[in-house]
Formats: C-alpha cells, structure tokens, sequence
C-alpha cells in the first residue's frame, strides 16, 4: 500500500488557505506522483463518520464505515497520498470550553490509529503563538455556537497545562519523531517549501501551487462587538447568520482591526510561553521542527 500523509492542523494556523491551494493544483501535484483529496470530500467521506464514532454515544454508528473509506483512499492511484483535515484532533469549540488544547487529542489519536490500513509515512502539525491563537479559536467558534464573552474562556485558560508540548507529545507517542513534523505559523511563509516537502514527501516549488483567496468570513473586533449587541438584545437567529453578517458589515481591516482581548503585559507572558515551548519542543524532540 502507498505511502500517505496525515496533515492534521492546527486549526487558525492557515489549513483553509493551504487545502485551497492543494485542491486547485492537484493536476500538478498528480504530475509528481501525489494525490490530494480535497479536505471537504475527505471531511465527509471519512472525518464525519470518525467524529460520530468517538462520540461514544449509544446511537454511534461502527467505526467499519470510515475504517473502509480511510483503506480506500489509501489504495487507490499515484505513489504518495496527502490526506488533511484539522478537525481529526478536535475542534474550536472543545478548545474555549474547557481552556485547553484539543483536550481530546489522546482519545481521537487512540481511535485514528486504529481505523488506519498503516501507519502513515508523515504527520504534520502547525502550532501558534498562544495569544494569537486563543482569540482567533475563540472567534471561531462564533461563528457556528451561541455568543458568550471571551472572558468566560480567559477564566478557564489552562496555562499549566502544557499547551502545545502536551499536543506534540500525544502526536508523537502514537506516530513517532521519524514521522512527526511540526512547523510554526509565523514561518509558515519563509519555511512554506519544506511544509510542502514534508506534506509530499519529495521537493515541491510553491509556484507550482496556485494562489487563492481564503474565502471564509474572518471576525473583527468590531464584528465580535456587533455579536455581543446582538446576544444582549435576544437576537434568536442562528450563529452562522448573526455572524456571517456582522463580517461582511465589519471587515476586518484598518478601520475594523482584528480582535485582540489581551493586555500588553498579557501578550508579553502568552509569547514568552510559547517560545519557551517551542525550544522544549525543539529539546525533546531534536529535527521535528520544520
């Protein structure tokens, strides 16, 4: 069976960006011996059916239907398979309401590794600085749940926690360091050739891959307050409409910065934090970081 890669986020960390471009050159990379398949068929035929299974709900179907598709995919055509989905580690919503990291990544991870023909040749994950972060998972999960304030997430903030380290590691057990690739969203761009050779498995130009706009509907600061009116008054409309609106009225841009709740002296500690975590990272792990 053909080697393949999981990619597997984070989530804010440009995934929507990337599987845009994939998918728009995917007759090129099928001219190097690569297969994508575009991340919302992916969701549906195999990340749908692998949530509903960990649910562990009376109701939840067998893990036989996404097993089958996952071996499928595996199978079929060129030489090395990209396969991308954040959502296979969790989602936003789960992160603001418990004030962890995918505080269900050992439990997905434990179940993903039992639906999978191999294990795959790459797993690549992206991390971000905490305080940019936070904010834009918090945003996120306006868009499709009911407002609540971001100081209900800054109270359940899990610092101790081990954060990003704690996320690699559970990675990291189930694959290991020959396998694992971790970059950082701030050298996404400069280090964007070695992203995409650990993606492939081979070297790849960027030029190769289209340019695309990502075309989700971010949220400004403005657009955030305009959702908290919105909550005050009783404004019964679904969270996909409410916040649909509120960024196409406040785009963000100079005159709607982006949300930003943090404090100076709050920034400073979120980002000392984090580079402190990328060098125990960097320590544990030697070659991991792209």
């Amino acid at each position: 069976m053909r080697d393949y890669t999981l990619h597997i986020g984070a989530h804010k960390t440009a995934t929507t960006w990337l599987q845009l471009r994939l998918a728009a050159g995917r007759p090129k990379l099928a001219a190097v011996g690569v297969d994508f398949e575009p991340m919302p068929s992916f969701r549906a035929a195999f990340t749908s059916g692998f949530n509903k299974a960990h649910s562990g709900l009376p109701d939840a179907p067998s893990v036989a239907a996404p097993r089958d598709t996952l071996a499928a995919l595996v199978a079929r055509g060129s030489d090395w398979l990209l396969l991308s989905d954040e959502n296979l580690i969790g989602d936003c919503r789960s992160i603001t309401r418990s004030g962890r990291l995918y505080p269900h990544i050992r439990r997905r991870l434990d179940l993903l590794a039992r639906l999978l023909p191999h294990p795959p040749a790459r797993v690549v994950l992206t991390i971000r600085d905490y305080a940019g972060f936070f904010p834009s998972a918090y945003v996120e999960t306006l868009r499709f749940h009911a407002f609540e304030p971001f100081e209900a997430l800054r109270t359940r903030l899990r610092l101790d926690d081990g954060l990003w380290v704690r996320v690699v590691a559970e990675v990291v057990a189930r694959f290991g360091t020959d396998a694992v690739r971790v970059m950082r969203f701030e050298a996404l761009e400069p280090r964007l050739p070695a992203l995409l050779e650990a993606l492939f498995g081979r070297p790849f130009d960027p030029a190769g891959l289209p340019d695309v706009a990502d075309r989700r509907e971010g949220l400004s600061a403005t657009a955030v307050a305009a959702l908290a009116e919105a909550a005050a008054r009783g404004d019964a409309r679904p969270p996909r409409v409410l916040a649909t609106e509120a960024a196409r009225r406040y785009p963000r841009g100079p005159d709607h910065p982006s949300f930003r709740p943090w404090s100076a002296a709050e920034t400073a500690r979120l980002d000392s934090l984090y580079a402190a975590h990328v060098e125990e990272i960097d320590r544990r792990w030697p070659g991991i970081l792209i």
